[in-house]
């Protein structure tokens, strides 16, 4: 089915009504005016012929305008493969602090949310690597640390999760679901999932929906429960009443399989993103999280993982090729000659022969200007892409130029994309001979650009001195190694210094400190506040 990406460019298409009017109406106009000279020595027939001639470019011009239009509003049909490498992971986790949470009932007598904060810094020990969000959700969902690889963060978060953290009344989990979809960046190569610490007891029911949309966005959502399946007697956010709550596992296991068949059956089977629920006190129920949002490493070579997924064809350049076709025509129309066309008809299939034919070793060629231009428009990881295939057509044909190319283009697209490892490990490959000399400075100069945003001053300083001996009058490459050297001297003389060792509960206290007074203000303001009694109670 032909669908179109920018469907009001083809409003465009009604310019096309006072065109022909016009020509209609110049066109009777100027034969009216044949007619009414004297045509003893004019040929009645080459009237006729200059008529049709100048109605068949203007209908193959039209014809042209239409497919240029539809070009531009970026037809597709049809759906293919396309291959993505993941380079990294980004995790958001999604805490239910509602007052159900306080229950107790976990076996070692610990709350909900106490055990979900336990549950939470086991999985980071295991997520080396990857990047965390927290998202707390009661009756909205607020980010409160967006997306870091400082786990401290996340730590210090976990000792001071409580209900008191966020005065909106009632359990929204969804809105949580929807906070941490914002959470992850577009502009990244990293595989995004969230994984959501709840009993399933909600006053405002907008679960299912957050989950469905963070399927269809393809983000694999994990919730794990807390709690008993028996009733528990909580006191409610106003301090005076009292509810009954319990982990609804039930009802969180049926949501997650309802979900995910509907994903599927739009999808189709191929479509791997799946909800899935797992209780906190099963066996292996961390495992089965870090597996579902994390993938591994150890099985890749490159440091990254080549998934492929299914999208639609573009047509645009099909639709602009056949304009161009029309366009011509048009020109030839008038100048046609029944008796001699052969040279035109040869012409015009040469030049289709030429611009249809293209080997497998300009594939590659195309594929890395294709990257070129994405890059320019900042659409890094569409020119991630783009190269990718390069490389993959240029190591098919054995062609080495167009490889080192295409391996420079994926360095510097996972280097916007800050995937700075991955970007290393590509850089790496391009610095041995027989690399040209341009793309060789460039690894080793990007290669220090990434070594000093790590810290790493002296290996930067090393790999500005390599760049700097293939192109000493790279002033850029001369200023950076003055940094990296006077940054790896400070870095030196900071090492040998002897500090003072600061004990770990001062760090804990200021941390405490922190989260004490943001819980204090909300207390204030909770309390300042006139809570009017519901049916819906806070908890």
């Amino acid at each position: 089915m032909l669908k179109f990406e920018n469907p009001f460019m083809l409003y465009l298409l009604l310019a096309l009504i006072p065109v022909w009017a016009v020509i209609i109406m110049r066109m009777r106009t100027f034969v009216s005016s044949l007619n009414g000279k004297d045509t003893r020595h004019k040929s009645v027939n080459a009237v006729q012929v200059l008529r049709k001639r100048v109605l068949a470019r203007s209908f193959l011009w039209s014809c042209g305008f239409i497919l240029l239009v539809m070009a531009a509003a970026g037809p597709s049909w049809g759906t293919k493969l396309d291959s993505v490498q993941i380079t990294g992971n980004s995790v958001s986790f999604v805490f239910d602090v509602s007052y159900s949470m306080n229950a107790a009932d976990m076996p070692d007598g610990s709350t909900r949310l106490a055990a979900s904060a336990q549950y939470a810094d086991a999985l980071l020990s295991r997520m080396t690597g990857a990047s965390v969000s927290a998202v707390l959700a009661k009756g909205s969902g607020v980010l409160v640390i967006p997306q870091t690889d400082d786990f401290t963060v996340i730590r210090s978060l976990l000792g001071n999760l409580s209900p008191m953290l966020l005065t909106s009344a009632g359990s929204n989990i969804g809105a949580g679901i929807d906070t941490a979809l914002r959470s992850f960046s577009k502009n990244t190569s990293s595989s995004s999932a969230i994984v959501l610490f709840t009993d399933g007891d909600e006053t405002i029911e907008t679960l299912r929906l957050a989950v469905e949309n963070a399927l269809n966005q393809g983000v694999p959502v994990y919730i794990v429960g807390f709690g008993s399946t028996k009733e528990t007697e909580i006191l409610t956010g106003d301090g005076e009443r009292t509810a009954t709550t319990a982990l609804r596992e039930q009802t969180l296991q049926t949501l997650c399989a309802d979900v995910t068949k509907q994903i599927k059956r739009r999808h189709g089977d191929s479509f791997n993103i799946k909800a899935e629920y797992v209780n906190a006190l099963d066996l292996g129920s961390a495992l089965t999280v870090l597996e579902g949002v994390l993938f591994s490493n150890e099985k890749t070579q490159s440091g990254a993982l080549t998934l492929y997924e299914s999208k639609p064809i573009r047509r645009q350049s099909l639709f602009a090729l056949l304009a161009l076709v029309f366009f011509c025509a048009g020109l030839c129309a008038m100048q046609f000659n029944r008796k001699r066309p052969s040279a035109k008809i040869a012409g015009i299939l040469f030049c289709a022969l030429m611009l249809s034919s293209c080997s497998s070793q300009e594939k590659s060629a195309v594929n890395i200007l294709k990257g070129v231009i994405h890059w320019v428009q900042e659409d890094y990881q569409e020119a991630s892409a783009d190269f990718l295939e390069a490389k993959e057509t240029a190591v098919q044909q054995q062609d080495e130029t167009a490889k080192v190319y295409a391996q420079y283009g994926i360095a510097v697209s996972y280097l916007m994309l800050n995937e700075k490892e991955a970007a290393l490990n590509q850089l790496d490959k391009l610095v041995g001979s027989g690399v040209p000399e341009l793309v060789r400075f460039g690894a080793l100069y990007n290669s220090g650009i990434v070594s000093y945003q790590k810290g790493e001053f002296q290996k930067a300083a090393d790999f500005f001195k390599q760049a700097l001996l293939i192109d000493n009058s790279q002033l850029d490459a001369k200023i950076n190694l003055e940094l990296a050297m006077s940054q790896a001297e400070v870095q030196s003389k900071a090492a040998q210094s002897e500090l003072q060792p600061v004990h770990h509960s001062e760090g804990s206290s200021a941390q405490d400190t922190i989260f004490s007074m943001m819980k204090e203000n909300d207390d204030k303001r909770w309390k300042s506040e006139p809570q009017e009694k519901s049916d819906i109670l806070d908890y």
